[in-house]
This record gives C-alpha cells, structure tokens and sequence, in this order.
C-alpha cells in the first residue's frame, strides 16, 4: 500500500441499475476498482473454503456436473426465501470482506472504487471515504433484469425486493448518478464525479 491512505469510495447501487457500467468507466480511465461480484465467485470456486460451506447448508444440488456452483438454481432458492438468503450472506460476506481488504491493502493506488451491491451502512464497511448510489428508476430495474437475465416478473420482482429499499439506500449516498437516460449522460456525469474525486488525491 502507498504511504498515504487510498482515497476509497464505495460504489453501490440495486440490481440491473448500471453499476458494471459505471465501474468499467471508471476501469477505462485508469481508476483501480474491486468488484465484489468478481470476488463473490472467487470465494466459491471449486475445492473453497466458501463452496464447501455452500454445499453443506444447502446440498449437493446446488453443484453443476463438472463440480462448480450452479448460480441460476442457487438464485433462485435464496431469492425466494429470506432465511436461506440471510445463511448464504452469513457464508459469503465475510470471505468477500477479507478479500476486498487484502485487496485494498496490496494497492498502490491513491484512488479505489469498491463495488458492492449489497452495501447498507453495514460497520465492516463504514471505512469509505464517500458512497456512490447509482440510482434508477424499478420500473427500469425489473426491466432491465428480464431482459438482461431472462427470468420472469416475478422472479425479477423477488431480487429487487430483496435488495435495501431505494429510499434507504439513496439516504446512504454522498453521491448519486442517476441512471433514467441515456449512457452518454450517465458517463458525462461518472466524468464530473471522478473529477471531484480527484481533487482529494492530488
């Protein structure tokens, strides 16, 4: 890690609200982002600590043939039922957390975004220097997500619900990009904000 501590933001926001947009932006001008997603599947790759625990509370069935985790099955168990979500999050979390900050730790750079989606305020998190809520309309969300994953309403409607109420979330920001029109405006607005980032790094 540099001498001075990384200016670190987190990047947050529901599902299917543009965030992997904004986070490659982010890549494409040179920022070092960690995305929890990434994480998240590195920590229940085959033979890991995280899979092996998967398996245990949820059973064989959620495995693939070649021995990896079946994603769309295991979704839609946890998404349809709140406890089994709550376990799941019990098993992941904290692998992801330790990575995140193995990550930051090993890190040069005077700026680093965090992408986590499930960001609520939680105290293993409250270390950021800012919080950034791409923010969207549900309609636009339920939407986005038939269209991009190809499930149904109903399913849609389940991880949208699952998620930190919007009005909750947007009340965690420091910085909100909404993202109602168009990518071209989305990106002029990540342009503005990465600007006023970097004035606290120079």
């Amino acid at each position: 890690m540099a001498d001075a501590n990384p200016f670190l933001v987190c990047l947050t926001g529901g599902v299917a609200s543009g965030k992997t947009h904004v986070s490659d932006w982010f890549v494409s001008n040179n920022v070092e982002v960690i995305d929890t997603d990434v994480l998240a599947r590195q920590v229940v790759l085959p033979d890991s600590q995280g899979l092996q625990a998967i398996v245990e509370a949820f059973g064989p069935d959620v495995l693939q043939s070649d021995g990896t985790l079946d994603r769309p099955k295991l979704r839609s168990m946890v998404f349809s039922d709140e406890n089994k979500r709550l376990k799941l999050n019990q098993i992941t979390h904290p692998l992801i957390r330790h990575a995140v900050m193995s990550a930051i730790e090993g890190s040069s750079a005077k700026l680093i975004v965090v992408v986590i989606p499930l960001y609520h305020g939680q105290p293993e998190y409250l270390f950021f220097d800012r919080v950034c809520v791409v923010d969207v309309a549900k309609e636009m969300q339920l939407d986005r997500l038939q269209q991009r994953d190809g499930v149904s309403l109903a399913l849609a409607e389940d991880m949208v619900s699952a998620q930190l109420d919007r009005v909750d979330r947007l009340q965690l920001a420091d910085d909100v990009l909404v993202n109602n029109k168009s990518v071209e405006a989305l990106e002029a607005n990540v342009n503005k904000l990465l600007a006023y980032y970097q004035q606290y790094i120079i």
